[in-house]
C-alpha cells in the first residue's frame, strides 16, 4: 500500500545531507518577510510538539530516513 502513496527512486550520487535556505529570492520578488526569527519557530515548534506529543506519537511511522 505504501509503494501507492511513495515513489521509491535511487539515491542521488551526491546526496545532499543538509539543505542551506536563504530566503533573499522570496523577500526581494515577493516582499515577503518571515513571520518568525529562526529561534522563535525553533521555540514555538517544540512548544506545539510537547503540546501535541500524544497525538502525533499516535501517528503511524511509514517514513524511515536513510542517511
Amino acid at each position: 500500500m505504501l509503494r501507492k502513496l511513495v515513489k521509491v527512486t535511487k539515491d542521488r550520487p551526491m546526496k545532499d545531507h543538509s539543505y542551506k535556505k536563504d530566503p533573499s529570492k522570496a523577500e526581494r520578488e515577493f516582499n515577503w518577510k518571515p513571520k518568525y526569527t529562526i529561534k522563535e519557530g525553533l521555540k514555538k515548534t517544540v512548544k506545539w510538539y510537547d503540546f501535541n506529543k500524544s497525538e502525533v506519537s499516535r501517528l503511524k511511522k511509514h517514513y524511515v530516513h536513510k542517511p
